[in-house]
Formats: structure tokens, C-alpha cells, sequence
């Protein structure tokens, strides 16, 4: 039998190979952890357009609803057209800009 090199050679090859699975092993463990967290926050913002979206899709389903009289014109008229009643006095001032 040939002593020398082959005997602690297999020991310290698989330390070596211990080690490396080791380390590659929590570099894969930290890379999932920061995946994770980047779509935890990615669900978080989305969660957050979502509940704004529903808050718009409520307000338009109220405009679609609410029924066209007198006032839902005199409203829309002062709102989108800017107009005013004859008898009433528009005071502008800067801070509204």
C-alpha cells in the first residue's frame, strides 16, 4: 500500500467539498431571502394601486348612478366647465394656484 499523499488527501477533499456546499448553500439561502423580500414589497404596492383603484372604480360607479337633474348639471357645470350663476361674484385669489 502507497502512503503518503492518498490517505489525508480524501479527508481534506471532502472537507473542502463540505465546505463549499456549505457556503454556496447560504449564498443561495440570503439570494432567496432578498427575493422574497423585494416581492413582499412589489405585493405591497400593488396592494396599495389596487385599494386606490377600487377607491376610482367606487366614485365613477357613483357618477354613472347618480341621476342627471337639476342640480348634477348646475354641478358639473361649476366643477368641469368653470361656469357660475349670473347673479353670483367670483372672487379669484392666488391661493387656489
Amino acid at each position: 500500500m502507497k502512503k503518503g499523499l492518498s490517505a489525508p488527501f480524501p479527508k481534506v477533499l471532502l472537507r473542502l467539498l463540505l465546505l463549499v456546499l456549505i457556503i454556496s448553500s447560504l449564498g443561495l439561502f440570503v439570494t432567496g431571502l432578498m427575493k422574497y423580500d423585494e416581492l413582499q414589497r412589489e405585493k405591497e404596492a400593488l396592494q396599495r394601486e389596487k385599494e386606490a383603484l377600487e377607491l376610482e372604480i367606487e366614485e365613477l360607479q357613483y357618477l354613472i348612478d347618480c341621476p342627471v337633474d337639476y342640480d348634477y348639471i348646475i354641478r358639473v357645470a361649476r366643477e368641469k366647465l368653470g361656469l357660475h350663476m349670473p347673479d353670483e361674484i367670483i372672487y379669484y385669489t392666488d391661493y387656489n394656484k
